[in-house]
């Protein structure tokens, strides 16, 4: 697969969304999303989202039934709006921990903790999520090192889709030394993946 000049400098401008901070409120949505994309259609989850933010799903107590109606759209909905209120009983005590943090740079413990065990401790915390959509939240929230392993990475590695985190980890690591010798960052070299086999021109590239 060819990448050209533009192609690297059309990645960045893509990118710069995720550099904007965010709101706790903005972060939940995000999490919203990863949570419920699992074999839904982008669109089916975008109008989901509007639906959630509309009933201010974040700020109110909302019961199972109201949620599940708001959920149809997308695909298992019973055990995601499962997982949805969860994530809202436990968003707080995730927060006070500085694992929603957009900045790389947060001390936990004396130290500072890397994109890979962020992830891990989001995936371990919160049901419904999987290394793939733990990565998606990631890159949200401004973190460009790690690999969303989706089928258009797949094509591109010619791989099988992951089944175990072993598994996926070696995949990440195979796509992210193929961005290191480019010159990119994995979330560089992933959109430009992404542009390539869905034949979408830049221009209508909503990252």
């Amino acid at each position: 697969m060819e990448i050209t000049q533009t192609d690297r400098e059309n990645a960045k401008k893509a990118l710069k969304n995720f550099k904007v901070e965010k709101t706790e409120e903005e972060k939940f949505y995000c999490m919203c999303f990863s949570l419920l994309s699992p074999q839904t259609t982008f669109k089916s989850n975008l109008k989901v989202m509007a639906e959630l933010r509309k009933q201010e799903f974040f700020r109110k107590d909302m019961i199972k039934a109201t949620l599940l109606k708001i959920l149809k759209p997308v695909r298992f909905y019973n055990n995601k709006a499962r997982c949805l209120l969860e994530l809202k009983h436990k968003w707080d005590d995730l927060t006070e921990m500085g694992v929603f943090n957009t900045k790389l740079d947060v001390a936990f413990h004396e130290r500072c903790w890397k994109t890979e065990e962020r992830r891990d401790i989001l995936v371990e915390a919160i049901r419904g999520l999987g290394y793939k959509t733990a990565s998606m939240f990631l890159r949200d929230l401004g973190y460009l090192d790690c690999a969303i392993i989706d089928t258009h990475i797949l094509k591109y590695l010619n791989e099988k889709l992951p089944t175990t985190k072993k598994e996926y980890l070696r995949l990440e690591q195979l796509f992210n030394r193929k961005a290191e010798v480019m010159g990119m960052t994995p979330a560089e070299l992933d959109v430009v993946v992404w542009m390539k086999y869905s034949n979408t021109p830049w221009e209508k590239i909503v990252y």
